[in-house]
């Protein structure tokens, strides 16, 4: 009786382990006793249970990633308050998750850094005249620096708070750099 019951137990961690399915849209990598072996795309998959272990679940679709408040002096000694959102899409699940601890927090960072760069050239006259092509000098900067990371950077918007839509993806397409 015992021994019925273990073997259910155990062929039912089997089947959980080694049977997986992957939604559309995601790409799991598959790590074998740690060591990164091969990546599952979306469908059915049989893996072996206990060697090789889903490394990580990466989300292949577009994310929008909102940035946090960036105060920045212009050149003209004028404080604004920088809101931001970005629009990418992992392009190399294997470099995303490999090559950068943590993606998300990583370009948070990239982002506000080279925003304080953009912005304090400006005084604030030029950075409300010229935010489309901040924002797309911003997208070119950012994408080529995310490259190395597998990340495709696909649209910024940047704003001064005090001017804040309410939502900045209602506005037409073209106060996105493309």
């Amino acid at each position: 009786m015992f021994f019925g019951i273990a073997l259910l137990i155990f062929l039912v961690f089997v089947i959980k382990y080694a049977f997986i399915v992957v939604p559309e849209g995601y790409e799991y990598t598959v790590e074998r006793l740690g060591k990164f072996m091969y990546v599952l795309a979306p469908g059915f998959h049989i893996i072996t249970p206990f060697l090789d272990m889903v490394g990580s679940k990466v989300n292949m679709k577009e994310q929008t990633l909102n940035l946090p408040v960036v105060d920045v002096l212009t050149k003209d000694e004028v404080v604004l308050h920088i809101k931001g959102t970005m629009l990418f899409q992992i392009q190399d699940s294997v470099l995303a998750t490999y090559q950068v601890r943590d993606l998300y927090q990583a370009l948070l960072h990239l982002i506000e850094v080279n925003i304080r760069t953009q912005v304090s050239e400006k005084t604030k006259k030029e950075f409300l005249a010229q935010q489309e092509s901040i924002c797309y000098k911003l997208r070119e900067v950012l994408d080529e620096a995310t490259a190395p990371w597998g990340v495709k950077i696909i649209k910024i918007k940047v704003w001064d708070e005090a001017l804040s839509p309410s939502d900045p993806f209602e506005k037409p397409d073209n106060y996105f750099a493309k």
